[in-house]
């Protein structure tokens, strides 16, 4: 994912099944409370959701516990080895629930909400 330009840590190194990877300089999107640019953050997120289904995945666990964001709200994801194929039988259901669960916190957290957000059907 780092190879294709994801924003994603940069992977150190590899044994059976565990991938070290950089340090990401932020915060977890959870311990996040204020943000300067609500709009661009939530774009950035939701564009990150169809770059990713745009190369054939879903996330499947996307969620203000793995994006981080950095002082200058750079998103970096991270934690992703439950990512299903879009072709995955259940692929429609973990697309909308990734998208509905960032709408959710940022309307929880920030009072804020876009009408604006991808659908599945959009990116199939």
């Amino acid at each position: 994912m780092y190879e294709n330009g994801f924003p994603v840590p940069k992977p150190v190194d590899f044994n059976r099944h565990v991938v070290a990877m950089q340090l990401v300089q932020g915060y977890p999107l959870c311990q996040v409370h204020d943000i300067e640019d609500y709009q661009q953050v939530f774009d950035d997120i939701m564009n990150l959701i169809v770059q990713l289904a745009n190369y054939g995945l879903i996330h499947s666990d996307f969620n203000e516990f793995n994006l981080m964001l950095s002082d200058t709200d750079k998103v970096t994801l991270i934690d992703f080895p439950q990512m299903v194929s879009i072709s995955h039988i259940n692929a429609e259901f973990y697309f909308d629930r990734d998208v509905q669960c960032i709408r959710d916190f940022f309307k929880r957290r920030f009072n804020f909400e876009s009408e604006l957000y991808p659908k599945f059907s959009d990116v199939k």
